[in-house]
């Protein structure tokens, strides 16, 4: 589903994967979720923007926060 997206104002993006599944947000609207886990990096220098075939993001990343567990409101709400 592809949702547009006013460039002007920041935006936050989450994804939480387990074994059990991948789920992702933005804004706090649900955009994907799947039972699959089928998240998966690429090459053995995985690095934040790069995809299949080194495809790279263009853009800029404001911030990046990694946690270890999936956030629940409030930690996860949008300011």
């Amino acid at each position: 589903m592809k949702v547009a997206q006013n460039l002007d104002v920041p935006h936050i993006y989450s994804a939480v994967s387990t074994s059990a599944g991948w789920t992702n947000w933005i804004n706090g609207a649900l955009l994907f979720s799947t039972n699959v886990n089928a998240v998966s990096f690429f090459g053995t220098n995985p690095r934040v923007g790069r995809g299949a075939d080194n495809h790279y993001y263009h853009g800029s990343i404001a911030e990046l926060l990694i946690f270890d567990r999936a956030l629940t409101p409030p930690l996860s709400a949008v300011p």
